[in-house]
């Protein structure tokens, strides 16, 4: 423990050394130590260029849905996803550290390392936390899922290009994207069941499951799975706005702990920003009493 500790030091002191040597002109990326690590190993272009992306897609999506509302909720949603990156890179320095301790306090990258975390699916427990609030328009989802798999499955099998098939798949996706936005946004009684939304009562009880420290984040991480399922499979992944638009299928390791780690995270600000902190779902706890 001593030895490590004294190692640990050790690196950080020629952390200082390189910063100096950089600050003056001097310093060799191939040169190592911490400093260069954080700089090369963890800070990936991908992953920022990612999070300004998809983060303006998240929200955009949960504005169209009506899982966003403002309030204080949307608001630690927002301070969450401002400090995705850093807490995202910290816990995959911390896991450099523990998993490779030589290779890192030598100042190399473990270019043999398996991925543990993905940006992608820590990001989804800042969004995925509000999706009964989607789910309430439940008429708008059953609607927009029915033309999605037509237009996405059904419909493009009669055309024989692949650019025909792109084409088709691609009006099905937004098709069924403009479907939920009209129905949410600007309901017309003339079509009831179009129009249908859970009772208030249900979706409160669904937003503390997966606001909850307890179910929560296990919740999330199922939500996940499915989604990295559905969203990576053969016909979804052929539409060319998703195919460009999100990563290719994670393994269901990484992806769960991603979801469940980013889950945690947000729930942890979000009970900064609201001063309420929910650990048993109301559901859980009339049961339990």
């Amino acid at each position: 423990m001593a030895s490590t500790t004294a190692n640990l030091a050790s690196s950080f002191k020629e952390t200082s050394k390189a910063q100096i040597k950089w600050d003056s002109g001097g310093v060799q990326w191939t040169d190592g130590h911490l400093f260069v690590v954080i700089s090369s190993c963890l800070i990936i272009g991908e992953d920022v260029a990612f999070w300004l992306l998809n983060g303006t897609m998240d929200f955009t999506v949960g504005f169209a849905t009506g899982s966003l509302v403002f309030g204080e909720t949307f608001i630690a949603k927002i301070v969450a996803y401002l400090l995705i990156i850093p807490i995202f890179l910290l816990l995959k320095f911390l896991y450099y550290l523990i998993r490779y301790p030589d290779t890192i306090l030598k100042g190399s990258c473990p270019v043999t390392a398996k991925q543990v975390l993905s940006l992608d699916w820590f990001a989804a427990g800042i969004l995925a936390t509000s999706f009964p609030l989607a789910l309430q328009n439940f008429g708008a989802v059953i609607a927009s899922l029915g033309i999605g798999v037509v237009g996405i499955l059904i419909l493009p099998i009669p055309f024989n290009t692949e650019r025909s098939k792109d084409m088709v798949r691609t009006a099905g996706f937004l098709g069924a994207a403009m479907v939920n936005v009209w129905l949410v946004h600007f309901p017309s009684q003339d079509v009831p069941l179009l129009t249908y939304t859970l009772p208030t009562d249900i979706v409160q009880q669904m937003l503390s499951l997966t606001n909850s420290f307890l179910l929560g984040p296990v919740l999330v991480a199922i939500f996940a799975v499915t989604l990295n399922l559905v969203m990576s499979s053969p016909p979804v992944y052929e539409v060319p706005f998703v195919r460009w638009s999100n990563p290719e299928r994670q393994p269901i390791v990484v992806v769960v702990a991603s979801a469940f780690a980013g889950t945690l995270f947000y729930l942890a600000v979000q009970g900064i920003v609201t001063g309420e902190y929910l650990v048993v779902p109301e559901l859980v706890s009339k049961i339990v009493m």
